[in-house]
Order: structure tokens, then C-alpha cells, then sequence
């Protein structure tokens, strides 16, 4: 019959995970929107007209 682990273990794994979870969410989104503020600032950059 194999062992089980300890409660604490558990714990410590749940919350590993979920704040690993949670740090990524964050970076994401804080990407996403720093991506977003970029796009929308070079769009107001007044466009130039090649010519050959």
C-alpha cells in the first residue's frame, strides 16, 4: 500500500501552484496591455509616404 503524503505538502503544492498561476495571469496581462498601448500610439504617428 503506497504512503501518503502530508498534509502540508499538499498545501505547499496548491499554493505553489496557484500563485504560479496567478504570476503568470498577471504577466500576461500586463503585457497585453503594454502591447496594446504601443499599437495605439504608433498608429497616431502620422504615416509617411514612400517614394522612389
Amino acid at each position: 500500500m503506497p504512503q501518503m503524503s502530508p498534509l502540508w505538502w499538499e498545501l505547499l503544492f496548491m499554493i505553489f501552484f496557484m500563485s504560479y498561476i496567478m504570476v503568470n495571469t498577471l504577466i500576461y496581462f500586463s503585457t497585453t496591455k503594454s502591447i496594446s498601448k504601443s499599437i495605439h500610439k504608433s498608429s497616431n504617428k502620422p504615416q509617411v509616404k514612400w517614394t522612389w
